[in-house]
């Protein structure tokens, strides 16, 4: 028999909605464990890095990892528009994920979360008194975890949920990054060009450490369209072995329930991500939530799935309308040509759109500038019909 561990609430994910999620369990006081299957919760972490300014603001975020910031920033069409973005401050910051990931893990560990890295979760069973994760180390040897309630930010890894019954997100795209030496460009790039992604856009971010974030998300080989970028801006990257390229799927629509009998779903396991720029600050709104479902459960000793549904209609109430239409647009973007993209941005900077911007944008919140910007580009009143209809 292997060894055994019991807390209140397991959470199992140690990237930043989990940590986040297990230090506000903590925080509460629920005996909280968090399973991480990497030997550190800063192994095996892509992300662009960047968080909005308004995120470390709401959450208790690690500063020590800002690396750069968001500003100025340059959208560039294929047919060479260049629309400047200069903003009064920086809209966002950027941070060395891995330093991020552990500066949480410091937070959630001070708060009281027993964080076991090297635990990969494998089943998960419930039943009328408890939930039963049965995990395995690198090393191969055992463990089971009881607890009262499970949460589940294993990003995507969907293992677990299938087991449930709750399935997985119905689309995705990829995210391909890699790390270069040396500053390539002076202010952020962001590359709408239909041969860098003809469903979303490249990135090109200068760090404040002298080196360069290029990345690309996609819908197909993300891996070869970033390969593509580099040799064209950074042919140099082929002789730094040093550098390697790092992948993976990016969920673009919610899971279709993100709530089981003793187990909620939370982040990028739930689909809780932007369509349009993807990026953590969903996942981390989300993460505050799953506290006072918990907490109504334990009081009243009930954790069925009825009993777990406060906690979905929460997070829909907060992310649901906004979800729906970044999908729905950048579904409209992927219906565009380079031509169109580039009218677009013509259009924005002659027609006065870019005063919407200013006063619109948001870096996480995109339904009203959506809004706003089609009933004034060309196009606008059909496309913003479109957008309803998808």
């Amino acid at each position: 028999m292997g060894l055994e561990l019991s807390g209140d609430v397991v959470v199992v994910g140690g990237g930043p909605a989990g940590l986040c999620c297990a230090m506000e369990l903590a925080q509460r006081g629920f005996k909280t464990l968090l399973l991480e299957e990497h030997a550190s919760v800063a192994e095996k972490v892509l992300c662009t890095g960047i968080i909005g300014r308004e995120a470390f603001q709401e959450f208790p975020l690690p500063r020590e990892s800002i690396v750069g910031s968001l500003d100025p920033i340059t959208v560039i069409s294929s047919h060479g528009t260049e629309i400047p973005f200069l903003p009064p401050q920086p809209v966002a910051y950027i941070v060395d994920k891995g330093a991020f990931n552990q500066g949480l893990a410091a937070r959630a560990t001070a708060a009281g979360v027993t964080l076991l890295t090297s635990t990969r979760a494998q089943l998960v069973q419930i039943d009328a008194g408890q939930v039963c994760l049965h995990t395995a180390s690198a090393e191969g040897h055992g463990l089971r975890v009881h607890a009262a309630v499970a949460v589940l930010a294993c990003g995507v890894n969907y293992q677990l949920t299938k087991q449930l019954g709750l399935g997985a997100p119905r689309a995705f795209l990829q995210g391909a990054q890699a790390e270069v030496p040396g500053v390539w460009t002076e202010r952020t790039e962001v590359l709408l060009q239909k041969t860098v992604s003809p469903e979303a856009f490249g990135w090109i971010v200068p760090l404040q450490n002298g080196r360069t974030r290029v990345g690309v998300m996609r819908a197909r080989d993300a891996r070869g369209a970033l390969v593509q970028l580099l040799d064209h801006r950074v042919p140099q990257w082929r002789v730094r072995p040093e550098i390697t390229l790092a992948a993976k799927p990016i969920a673009q629509t919610p899971l279709p329930r993100s709530y089981a009998a003793r187990v909620l779903v939370i982040g990028e396991a739930a689909g809780q991500v932007k369509a349009t720029t993807g990026g953590i600050y969903y996942g981390l709104l989300a993460a505050r939530l799953p506290a006072e479902t918990i907490r109504r459960a334990f009081a009243r000793r009930c954790f069925t799935a009825a009993a777990m549904h406060p906690y979905e209609r929460s997070w829909q109430a907060l992310l649901a309308e906004e979800l729906a239409v970044g999908l729905a647009f950048r579904k409209l973007y992927g219906w565009l040509n380079d031509r169109q993209v580039d009218g677009l941005l013509r259009a924005i900077g002659h027609d006065g759109v870019k005063d919407i911007i200013h006063q619109k944008a948001h870096f996480d919140w995109h339904r009203e500038l959506i809004t706003k910007m089609g009933r004034s580009l060309p196009f606008g009143q059909l496309c913003l019909s479109l957008l309803s209809g998808l």
